[in-house]
């Protein structure tokens, strides 16, 4: 057997796919049970954030980043993140059809649970000190030797182009907005708004499958 199958964890630079969903359990369980008071809340609530999205947790960390109206649509309880991908207009002198365009914007939302954002809303942002108790706590209780911030901020590329059935990298690359250096083919209109959703949504049943995460904020978005 593979060390991918017996789900090992001696990777440095990846967890194993049930270190990926032990870890989104454990933030899953502390961000949406543990009390207000409790600065290991919004810790969880920023990891999970950032698991969920790819976004840093450098920037999570940044006063009034989350909830910025150039990031986040926050709007009658529905919660989004937004992006462009850049997608080149079409040229008045383009010889192809109509059809061959699938997508007529080049904006890209993804749906957040509203009472995650809320939660990390309402609550003081953590100092550095208690983030790197808080990871350090989480490292030994699952037994992740190798847990980081950055395996957490990789974890939803990782999931989509390793793990998410009939997904792959390029998709993985619109979904976790990597820039066009590192990504040069996100830039054109061959996938519909609905097919990048539904991979997310996939890949988040991937990661969910050892918690409660609730996925019924989807059909509202």
């Amino acid at each position: 057997m593979s060390q991918r199958d017996l789900a090992l964890n001696s990777n440095t630079r990846l967890l194993s796919l049930a270190g990926y969903q032990a870890l989104f359990a454990a933030l899953n369980q502390d961000a949406s049970t543990l009390p207000e008071s409790e600065t290991h809340k919004t810790c969880s609530g920023i990891l999970l954030l950032s698991m969920i999205t790819g976004l840093p947790v450098k920037s999570l960390l940044i006063p009034g980043y989350i909830g910025h109206p150039g990031i986040f649509s926050l709007n009658d309880k529905r919660v989004y993140i937004k992006h462009s991908l850049g997608i080149t207009k079409r040229s008045d002198s383009q010889t192809l059809t109509k059809e061959d365009y699938e997508n007529h914007s080049d904006t890209i939302k993804i749906p957040l649970p509203s009472w995650l954002i809320d939660n990390l809303l309402a609550c003081e942002l953590p100092v550095k000190e208690d983030f790197t108790s808080y990871l350090a706590n989480l490292r030994n209780h699952l037994g992740l030797p190798y847990l980081s911030v950055n395996r957490v901020e990789t974890a939803l590329h990782v999931v989509l182009s390793r793990y998410t059935p009939d997904c792959h990298a390029h998709i993985a690359d619109i979904i976790c907005r990597t820039p066009a250096p590192h990504a040069p083919a996100m830039y054109y209109s061959s996938h519909t708004s609905e097919m990048i959703i539904a991979h997310y949504k996939s890949a988040l049943s991937v990661f969910s499958s050892l918690s409660s995460f609730d996925l019924t904020y989807h059909s509202l978005a």
